[in-house]
């Protein structure tokens, strides 16, 4: 799954192993009570459930066929390469080129149905050109400068905040905020897949 929920908690067998992307815990608990705020109750749950619990975020973020190779093959992007090399022939987000140049519109009608998702915002002029696209899942308003220096013309991410997205306005650089569960959800899904091919031993199954 993308995230461990009590919904997803509540369908796993007893004794199972839970893969999610987000981690349940993004800080240390010091106590474990169930009436305490999330994520404590869904920790319980998966004790008392004996739940093995493993996420892989920044890893599957960056490895090869992960959420960014996911994300830009989506949306039909050839010559495909990490945006911020981090290590080898791993990086952070993914930058590529279209097939045929489009503009800021036509990118958006692309994203819309290649993720099925209608929310999508930006500050861009709609008939601006773009041809190089950059993508990074989740939340990497952060790599704008990284994909201006690899000759992007748009950036497709989440989450971005009113003051980034003016800011890509000054750079004359689309910003495109494409929705965190939108943009993470199908690399998560491969991820599902990927295992299950490893694994026809197992049964794997991904929830939403």
């Amino acid at each position: 799954s993308l995230d461990i929920t009590k919904e997803i908690v509540a369908m796993a067998a007893p004794g199972t192993m839970l893969i999610a992307h987000h981690p349940l815990l993004y800080h240390p608990l010091k106590t474990l009570r169930e009436n305490d705020p999330f994520p404590a109750p869904v920790a319980a749950a998966c004790l008392r459930k004996n739940l093995a619990v493993a996420c892989a975020h920044t890893s599957w973020d960056v490895a090869p066929g992960g959420v960014n190779d996911v994300l830009a093959g989506l949306l039909g992007l050839t010559g495909v390469r990490p945006l911020r090399v981090t290590s080898g022939e791993f990086g952070l987000g993914r930058v590529g080129t279209l097939s045929e140049p489009t503009t800021v519109g036509g990118l958006l009608e692309k994203i819309r149905v290649a993720l099925n998702f209608d929310a999508l915002r930006t500050f861009a002029p709609l008939d601006a050109r773009v041809k190089t696209v950059a993508v990074g899942g989740g939340a990497c308003a952060e790599l704008v400068p990284d994909a201006i220096l690899a000759g992007a013309d748009a950036l497709v991410t989440s989450d971005v905040r009113h003051h980034e997205f003016m800011d890509a306005v000054h750079r004359s650089f689309a910003l495109i905020d494409a929705g965190h569960h939108a943009t993470e959800t199908p690399g998560a899904r491969e991820l599902a897949q990927r295992l299950g091919d490893l694994l026809p031993t197992l049964d794997v199954r991904f929830f939403e």
